[in-house]
């Protein structure tokens, strides 16, 4: 029997772009997650981020690094991130205590991933790495407009150097030896879940896609994107 704990699926890319989303849609395509942060104003189906990985582990190594846990200021220095010795071992532990048998992909999902990528890579060299794409401009105008983004700064010149700076690190893993997957969130909310669907199979997962037409939607997304 194949053992998938040493492959994860990490989904990443900015704030505000769609990367709950992505998770979701995967996460019912059979990919398992966890105990997760459950949804509210913002992000009304839920995050899709495994609370205990979240909170003790990738906070406190942005905490560690002396940077902001949030991963919105105070950004980890693309060229000093450190190596980490245990993280894998940690990570499984923690898993495993959730639950997780390793029969199937498990999933985690957190932009702050794009800030240590190098990091979780170096813990996890057979990842599946999926960094979720959506207009730059439309990201700015979500941060803006969501309340635990926005409180961070109301300033555009803000918001477009933080997504300078992110974009930047995923261009760097990337162009790494790491096995990246792309995909385009405004192309889900138009109805094409195609991508999706080929992207779960390529992941070893089930493409349920009447389950994950059911499950985006549209009118939360246009709600934080500009006329």
């Amino acid at each position: 029997m194949v053992n998938f704990s040493a492959e994860p699926i990490f989904v990443t890319g900015l704030p505000r772009s769609g990367t709950s989303m992505v998770a979701g849609c995967l996460h019912l395509c059979g990919a398992w997650v966890g105990q997760t942060v459950p949804g509210g104003v913002g992000n009304e189906k839920g995050f899709y981020e495994n609370t205990v990985i979240r909170e003790q582990m990738i906070k406190k190594l942005l905490l560690h690094l002396g940077c902001d846990p949030l991963g919105v200021k105070s950004l980890p220095l693309y060229e000093r991130v450190p190596n980490v010795s245990g993280l894998d071992e940690a990570v499984l532990q923690c898993i495993h205590k959730q639950g997780y048998s390793g029969d199937h992909p498990w999933l985690y999902k957190d932009a702050k991933l794009t800030l240590l990528w190098p990091i979780i890579a170096q813990a996890f060299p057979r990842a599946r790495w999926i960094i979720v794409r959506r207009e730059p401009t439309s990201i700015i105008a979500s941060c803006m407009r969501t309340h635990f983004m926005a409180h961070h700064s109301q300033s555009k010149e803000f918001w477009q150097d933080f997504v300078r700076q992110y974009q930047q690190r995923l261009q760097g893993l990337q162009s790494s030896a790491c096995k990246v997957f792309e995909i385009c969130a405004d192309s889900l909310i138009r109805g094409n879940s195609d991508e999706l669907l080929l992207l779960a199979e390529s992941l070893e997962l089930s493409a349920n896609a009447s389950a994950v037409s059911q499950f985006i939607s549209p009118e939360l997304w246009r709600a934080n994107t500009p006329a």
